[in-house]
């Protein structure tokens, strides 16, 4: 949403910047093209740092899920564990 009113904010100043610039057109084209440069680059640096904190949220959940899976897994081995041993100690019993 900021970078919607940073555009507006551009778009707004260029047109009053035109509307008063006591420069020619060439100048004023010139002037307007710069800021256009300047605004893009802005944009561009500022979508970079979303994109990067972005990657690394979604590689912290990936380790999570990993962590969580690998407990899972030994629980689930813990419990077969402790069924085969309770399955043993009922066939001595029985047997």
């Amino acid at each position: 949403m900021r970078m919607l009113w940073f555009a507006l904010g551009v778009a707004a100043g260029s047109a009053v910047g035109m509307l008063t610039a006591p420069h020619s057109g060439d100048e004023t084209r010139e002037m307007l093209l710069n800021k256009f440069e300047d605004g893009k680059r802005f944009v561009e640096e500022s979508t970079q740092g979303l994109r990067d904190l972005a990657a690394e949220a979604v590689e912290e959940g990936k380790q999570m899920i990993e962590r969580q899976t690998g407990t899972i897994r030994d629980a689930l081995e813990v419990g077969r564990q402790a069924y085969q041993i309770d399955l043993q100690s009922r066939r001595e019993r029985v047997g």
